[in-house]
């Protein structure tokens, strides 16, 4: 019988609202995205090992984006909820 009546007429807290915070290095996880843009390496050469230019830039753009991606949880995993360090 711990609970009174008070505890159950105050109002939970606002949630937090999440918000827009800009960080230059994130911008960096837009290079992977460039596989997403079939048009750009649509076609046959130049060839690599008689490999199609359209499967191996694929292929080698796998390692770019993990590298990109391990660079900015390198360069953002200290960062506080208001971006400082």
């Amino acid at each position: 019988m711990s609970s009174s009546v008070a505890d159950r007429d105050t109002p939970d807290p606002a949630p937090a609202r999440p918000h827009f915070r800009f960080r230059a290095w994130n911008l960096l996880l837009l290079v992977p995205l460039v596989s997403l843009i079939t048009p750009l390496f649509n076609a046959k050469d130049p060839e690599l090992f008689g490999l199609p230019f359209f499967y191996w830039f694929q292929i080698a753009v796998i390692p770019i984006g993990i590298i990109c991606t391990l660079a900015v949880h390198l360069a953002t995993r200290h960062d506080d909820e208001e971006g400082d360090r």
